[in-house]
């Protein structure tokens, strides 16, 4: 008899592991896979509940350029996902993060990705006839090689695979909710949950996105924040307008808008530092996620933004539009904005898997081959090194990525009246 391993998290890092364990299971010792989540995923409030998410190769490290290549390619001709990829082109503008503009451009040339310049709103529009606004900071570029994926459609064809496999099974509800690891003598054990049943394994692995450091004393490497997210509705010869423009994305502001969904769904947000919502853990002070995900206004500097930007890609007339759902999207933050695919330091029989840093949904479809390429230690040293666990602390000023500039994070509790 093999060994037995509990997931702990239905998201992208729990479901992309659990699906390459399960189809590997004659490869290595763990033939007893047991994922927890408070839901079936997709999972409510998880980021992977959400229409689309950004499929883009664009990056300033150039390892995550070559796996956001290597994952496009799956987007495009996997029968698993491709389904639920759209093809577009993106407008990646960049005026006043110059470093992150040119590095990124210089990847993927390396890459041999054909890019065009995009220097002024002249420029843009030339491109892209549909945008209507000003584009009063448009200088970057623009590319092909991108797209969006409907996350929630991904994700249920993610864990349809897993129930077909039937290597793996799923623990649901208060009997699936982890409230504290068990640990004797350094070594976890298990896992308690909410109803107070113990679920033990030869190995835990914590895919728990940003409710980690609520759950686990993470040291300080890694911080829950979260984000703005909008969405309004087009009428039928907007939707025909606008499906033509590509996913634009500002990196100076932070905002962006995809193209339109067939049914006219326009959903723009906000790539920034994010907010906080601080409770008391007996290992200190740290962020975790509210308990629902909609909110009924979001922060009124998340409002400014999101509305300038509509006005200055559309109109004024989209920018003023009443948004019909706004939520906010939850992060978990590095200081360099890499993942974490590793064992814990301090105790036995824990690998942790989590901080997507907000740029992890896209390699759902590869991330279980180098989540378990970290787990069985088989990754290149240097990915290994690279996935580790993270010695670095979190600060007001850290850049993550360095594809985020604006105000740094502020704390939901002092904008609650408006939540």
């Amino acid at each position: 008899m093999g060994k037995s391993v509990i997931i702990v998290g239905a998201g992208v890092f729990g479901l992309s592991t659990a699906l390459e364990l399960s189809r590997t299971v004659d490869q290595h010792e763990y033939d007893n896979i047991t994922i927890l989540d408070r839901a079936m995923p997709p999972v409510t409030g998880g980021a992977s509940v959400d229409i689309n998410r950004i499929m883009r190769p664009d990056y300033a490290d150039p390892v995550y350029s070559s796996m956001g290549l290597e994952v496009l390619k799956e987007w495009q001709t996997n029968p698993l996902y491709r389904d639920h990829f759209y093809q577009s082109h993106i407008m990646f503008i960049a005026k006043d993060n110059a470093d992150f503009r040119e590095t990124s451009q210089g990847n993927l040339r390396e890459f041999g990705i054909e890019l065009k310049p995009v220097k002024n709103a002249n420029d843009a529009k030339k491109l892209y006839p549909a945008f209507d606004g000003p584009l009063t900071t448009a200088h970057g570029y623009a590319h092909e090689n991108a797209g969006w994926v409907n996350a929630e459609g991904a994700v249920r064809s993610t864990v349809g695979e897993i129930l077909r496999l039937g290597k793996a099974k799923f623990i649901t509800g208060e009997d699936g909710t982890m409230t504290e690891l068990i640990i004797e003598n350094n070594a976890v054990k298990g896992v308690m949950t909410a109803s107070g049943k113990v679920h033990t394994a030869d190995l835990v692995v914590m895919a728990t996105g940003p409710w980690t450091p609520s759950l686990i004393d993470c040291e300080d490497n890694c911080v829950a924040a979260a984000q703005p997210v909008a969405f309004l509705q087009l009428t039928p010869e907007e939707t025909r307008k606008y499906s033509s423009i590509p996913v634009y994305l500002n990196i100076d502001s932070g905002f962006f808008v995809f193209p339109p969904t067939k049914d006219g769904v326009l959903k723009c947000a906000r790539h920034c530092f994010g907010y906080t919502n601080t409770v008391a853990r007996s290992w200190g002070k740290v962020s975790k996620p509210l308990d629902k995900p909609i909110v009924s206004e979001l922060p009124e500097d998340a409002l400014k933004v999101l509305r300038e930007g509509l006005k200055d890609v559309f109109n004024e007339d989209i920018a003023k539009r009443p948004f019909f759902e706004s939520r906010i999207c939850w992060y978990t933050d590095t200081p360099s904005g890499d993942f974490t695919l590793g064992y814990h330091p301090k105790y036995e029989n824990l690998f942790m898997c989590t901080t997507g840093s907000g740029h992890g949904f896209k390699f759902l479809p590869i991330l279980g081959k180098y989540s378990t390429g970290a787990l069985f230690k088989r990754l290149d040293k240097k990915l290994l090194d690279k996935f580790s666990w993270k010695t670095a602390r979190v600060t007001d000023e850290m850049q993550g990525d360095g594809s985020r500039l604006g105000a740094g994070r502020q704390e939901l509790k002092k904008l609650e009246s408006r939540l």
